[in-house]
């Protein structure tokens, strides 16, 4: 396996289409993401695990600033976590995550933020928190509207010194990512 991390400016037309393919392969066809190798927005960075010439793990960050109550705070979303359905549970996700991680530990962000199940993030060391996310909400890939709700799949790693108050409203500032 090779990984390689590729920033999305970088990123060349061949490996887009593969990041689409397996995106279609690991969440089919309802997740949304219409052939494209992102949901809602392009992201900054792609994490990508190559078998051979096959794109077989991939993981996109995003920098953004958001709002946590009356205070702004640069984060690194995490999405489009995504192994081949031929290649789970061989540790590609985790390898990938982990990369991950380094890599935003190396940006002005103060924490990773994703939405995604516990069990998968919490050994990395994600924490499940319950703030109320407002964000553009998406239907059919076009925004449908600002809503503001508690997801439960929210999951934060802070990355420095500052504290995720865990009871703050929270703005993504544009959609989920």
């Amino acid at each position: 396996m090779r990984i390689e991390i590729t920033p999305e400016h970088a990123l060349a037309r061949d490996a887009d289409q593969a990041i689409a393919d397996l995106l279609q392969a690991a969440f089919g066809t309802e997740a949304g993401f219409g052939g494209r190798s992102f949901h809602k927005q392009r992201h900054h960075l792609r994490i990508m695990a190559w078998a051979g010439p096959g794109l077989i793990g991939h993981v996109a960050l995003h920098l953004r600033a958001i709002g946590m109550g009356a205070e702004i705070l640069t984060i690194a979303g995490v999405a489009e976590v995504a192994t081949h359905p031929d290649h789970q549970g061989r540790g590609i996700g985790s390898a990938l995550m982990k990369q991950a991680i380094a890599q935003a530990r190396d940006t002005v962000a103060e924490a990773m933020v994703l939405f995604g199940h516990p069990g998968l993030y919490a050994p990395l060391g994600f924490k499940a928190q319950s703030n109320p996310v407002t964000h553009i909400a998406f239907d059919s890939g076009r925004p449908a509207g600002v809503v503001t709700d508690t997801i439960e799949s929210l999951m934060v790693l802070p990355l420095g010194s500052r504290h995720w108050d865990g009871r703050a409203a929270i703005d993504l500032l544009g959609p989920l990512f």
